[in-house]
């Protein structure tokens, strides 16, 4: 039962940690840091095949 419930949180918990990661060497996300305003996070997959790489993180400053 517990490994059914942590293995649904596991697509979550990783695309959090990569959010994590890409949100802390952008430019934009920095420079919004330091001046007090928010990041717009836009997250894009491809809709014929979902993989790591057809993933795409985009971040805009509002």
């Amino acid at each position: 039962m517990f490994l059914a419930a942590v293995g649904l949180k596991a697509p979550f918990a990783a695309l959090a940690a990569a959010l994590t990661v890409n949100a802390t060497v952008r430019n934009d996300v920095i420079y919004a840091g330091s001046h007090g305003k928010r990041v717009r996070t836009t997250i894009t997959d491809s809709a014929n095949h979902h993989t790591s790489y057809s993933t795409q993180v985009t971040y805009k400053v509002i």
